[in-house]
């Protein structure tokens, strides 16, 4: 095994006080966990190989957006996983590397039409 990707992601909410705790933990686990779970599984064949991993994180990594916090946490968490990793996996030979990037069209017309930047919001009514 040379590489392995984890390139899932999700973001089912909106601005915390509106958001469900569920909610919250179910992005944290794809997010966050879905990283970590499979990484692990397949961390002994990436050492014989000396492969590497990608993981897709976000901008988001780096910055939190209003109505985005739980989708910015999970993935502030998954690149500090792989920056430890990182470090632990050096005397191993595996690379690990994470990619980064910023918002594709899509989701730039998603938050327009949500009411500008940082807007997103749940579809809940009222707080939780």
């Amino acid at each position: 095994l040379w590489a392995v990707v984890c390139n899932a992601g999700m973001n089912d909410g909106g601005e915390i006080f509106w958001t469900n705790t569920d909610i919250i933990q179910r992005v944290i686990d794809v997010n966050t966990f879905g990283v970590v779970r499979v990484t692990k599984a397949f961390l002994p064949q990436l050492c014989k190989s000396k492969g590497r991993v990608v993981t897709v994180t976000s901008a988001a990594s780096m910055y939190t957006y209003g109505g985005m916090a739980p989708y910015c946490m999970s993935k502030h968490a998954a690149k500090s996983f792989c920056d430890g990793l990182r470090l632990e996996m050096y005397r191993f030979g595996v690379k690990v590397v994470t990619v980064e990037p910023w918002m594709f069209k899509m989701s730039r017309d998603r938050l327009n039409e949500a009411g500008g930047r940082g807007r997103l919001r749940s579809s809940r009514e009222e707080p939780v």
